[in-house]
């Protein structure tokens, strides 16, 4: 289905959907134009006055933009539209969408919410993880340092004599009386 909607000038609508007033983002649609054979009066000032829009870009560009958390006075806004049709089925019709429109927009922000939370939280997790790895590079630095300065203590302990050499001159061997051994 096109987004764009034509007229001609003279001939009636094909549908409703082409004779009532909708709210469409002026972002999403290029300068309006319409199509009218010339020649030809208008049926009514309704179809004189009303342009073919196109937009521009994708096929998908004339969706109108998602709003995350829309508040209850936007969401009454959006829905103030004056139609062309005022009978109960359109009423009603027009009630249903706000409600089809109210519930995907409570489920987005729902989900979208809920993984904003995910996100958050995993986020936090990662941050306080992150600091507890750059206490333990420090801790970890801080024992290399104390290490080596303990091994260069030692080496320098190991390296210097720390008990002097003592020379002891032994006296000489006393003659051994043999008769004091039997």
């Amino acid at each position: 289905m096109d987004c764009a909607t034509k007229f001609v000038v003279g001939e009636a609508p094909e549908s409703d959907d082409e004779e009532g007033y909708y709210k469409v983002d002026v972002e999403k649609v290029a300068a309006p134009s319409s199509n009218v054979v010339v020649g030809e009066a208008p049926e009514s000032d309704d179809e004189s006055s009303t342009s073919a829009i196109k937009p521009s870009g994708s096929s998908l560009s004339c969706l109108p933009a998602i709003n995350l958390a829309p508040s209850n006075t936007e969401l009454k806004q959006s829905f103030i539209i004056p139609y062309k049709y005022d009978t109960f089925l359109h009423k009603k019709l027009r009630s249903d969408n706000e409600a089809v429109f109210r519930s995907i927009s409570d489920f987005v922000n729902k989900t979208f919410g809920s993984a904003i939370k995910q996100l958050n939280t995993a986020n936090q997790d990662l941050l306080q993880a992150q600091i507890q790895l750059q206490e333990a590079v420090t801790c970890l630095k801080q024992v290399a340092n104390n290490s080596s300065q303990v091994k260069s203590k030692i080496d320098s302990i190991l390296s210097t004599p720390f008990l002097p050499n003592i020379k002891i001159q032994v006296p000489p061997a006393l003659p051994i009386d043999s008769e004091l051994l039997k």
